[in-house]
């Protein structure tokens, strides 16, 4: 997924007859990845093996799916001759089943914990007249229910939770909901906004506003953007998009009329929002600014052997965060991008469900692909996957083929 080379990592082969799987025991036969990212795995007794890569943070042989990242050949392999060129795609992906760890009382709120990331979530209650709010953790894999329910005391709430992973696995399950008294404080309401502030946008860029815990009420018609001291009000559906658990929204701003250089300011005021727990924000107000050309610089190549498939070309920063993404853009430029180093990857979307999938070492269901552009001929030293690009630059010819 970066192109970085791994050091010492553990390459083992696994007997499919063994009763326990390459996530819970060690390999008949291992070897660590030389300073090029090489291994081999010598002196084998013939057989049917399955062969894992892996990084063992903890040393104990073991593959440990939640904080290790590994890969796998997705077939097995009838070791009786010697073979080599093997290339294994390495991904952190939990493949543990999908599993519900508990739901209780936690404060003033209810907390839901899963074993492992998730993607989405739903609380339906049986009662179709309530409204359930609640926000999804991700740094602990959990979702946080709020007491918007003080008449029901003591009594439980009925609900049908559903959750997915990025493996598709899912739980569908009866719960209650039920809250105790708590003389804990509330935590204090924030927010956040992409992109950071103050910020040098593009006109095409996307605009969000997240909160620390949902909102119920919204004062509709108190927000306004102020465009060379001429100011433009809206009712909030007009400006916000909000997500189902009204934790986050995007910024509807139409920065059409502006040129370089040129600022748009959004004002908020104070008590624009208020959560369920009845606080509300200061005044926000955020300014943004909008790219001159000059000061950033272009990145264009051509992706080829497209046909039929479908692809997304990323731009990936020095922190191997995406920046930018096309999809299915064979002739592709990114735009007014800042000055600094970057890489260009694809990903293929091989069942076209508009998802790239990490695949599944259980079932040595392989990843779908992923390319890197890589210079051919490399400066003595140089990474040969970063692209360093200056203010008022374009480069060009990044070109990458998307192999069969």
């Amino acid at each position: 997924m970066t192109g970085d080379i791994k050091n010492d990592w553990i390459a083992g082969l696994y007997l499919p007859s063994d009763t326990l799987s390459a996530y819970n025991s060690k390999p008949r036969y291992f070897a660590k990845t030389d300073s090029a990212g090489n291994f081999s795995l010598r002196n084998l007794t013939p057989g049917v093996y399955e062969l894992y890569v892996w990084e063992d943070k903890n040393t104990n042989l073991q593959i440990n799916s939640f904080d290790e990242i590994h890969g796998y050949y997705p077939e097995q392999l009838n070791i009786d001759q010697n073979m080599e060129g093997f290339t294994i795609p390495l991904v952190l992906n939990f493949s543990d089943s999908l599993q519900l760890v508990s739901a209780r009382p936690i404060g003033k709120t209810f907390l839901i914990r899963m074993n492992k990331p998730f993607t989405d979530y739903s609380l339906k209650p049986t009662d179709t007249t309530i409204n359930i709010y609640s926000i999804d953790q991700p740094e602990d894999y959990s979702i946080k229910v709020y007491n918007t329910f003080p008449e029901l005391g003591a009594d439980s709430i009925q609900v049908q939770f559903t959750t997915y992973d990025s493996l598709g696995l899912e739980i569908n399950k009866e719960l209650y909901i039920k809250f105790t008294e708590s003389n804990a404080e509330k935590e204090a309401l924030s927010y956040t906004m992409t992109p950071t502030l103050p910020a040098k946008v593009a006109k095409n860029d996307k605009f969000e506003i997240s909160f620390t815990k949902p909102m119920m009420e919204l004062n509709a018609d108190s927000i306004s953007t102020m465009i060379d001291s001429v100011f433009t009000y809206y009712q909030a559906e007009d400006i916000l998009e909000f997500n189902e658990q009204g934790t986050r929204a995007q910024i509807m701003l139409n920065l059409d009329t502006l040129n370089e250089g040129e600022k748009l300011q959004l004002i908020i005021p104070e008590g624009s929002y208020v959560s369920v727990e009845n606080d509300t924000l200061e005044r926000i107000l955020a300014t943004y600014e909008i790219k001159t050309a000059r000061d950033f610089g272009t990145i264009k190549g051509t992706v080829s052997n497209t046909d039929r498939k479908d692809f997304w070309v990323q731009l990936l920063n020095s922190q191997n965060r995406v920046v930018q993404e096309l999809k299915n853009t064979a002739q592709y430029a990114f735009n007014l991008v800042s000055p600094g180093d970057y890489k260009i990857r694809v990903l293929v979307d091989s069942n076209k469900d508009g998802v790239w999938s990490k695949g599944n070492g259980r079932i040595l269901e392989a990843p779908e692909p992923a390319f890197l552009y890589k210079k051919a001929n490399p400066e003595e030293g140089e990474n040969p996957f970063i692209i360093a690009l200056r203010a008022n630059w374009e480069v060009t010819d990044i070109n990458i083929s998307i192999k069969d």
